[in-house]
């Protein structure tokens, strides 16, 4: 049932990694921090880490707290060279890229919606 639940979380994306959450069956907030395929975890507001079985979710109410205009991205960089010597300059070309990439959320974007939502603004 786990299984098949959280196939359904992942095809149906209704949890995802960054989502502030409200789990009433359980009695739980806080935010998602792994989707697997048999549980969910998510990171309680009171400091703990709590597991939930993918069919409690699924059967269970869940309260989408985020209100988030966001998706979150994680992208992973393997690099391998001789010399050690360059990965300064190989650290400063990357964020040069990141600073010019139009599809990057830059200071201005996170300053203007930061102005939108009154002041707030979560970054994951």
């Amino acid at each position: 049932q786990n299984l098949i639940s959280g196939i359904l979380i992942y095809t149906n994306a209704t949890i995802c990694e960054g989502l502030e959450v409200e789990l009433q069956d359980v009695r739980l907030q806080g935010v998602v921090s792994n989707v697997g395929w048999f549980n969910t975890t998510v990171n309680g507001y009171e400091g703990t880490r709590v597991t939930v079985p993918n069919r409690r979710i699924l059967d269970g109410t869940v309260i989408d707290k985020t209100n988030k205009r966001f998706r979150v991205c994680q992208k992973y960089l393997f690099v391998t060279f001789q010399d050690p010597g360059n990965l300064e300059a190989l650290v400063n070309a990357v964020q040069d890229d990141l600073r010019n990439n139009p599809d990057i959320l830059q200071r201005s974007a996170v300053l203007r919606i930061s102005m939108a939502q009154r002041g707030h603004i979560k970054i994951y």
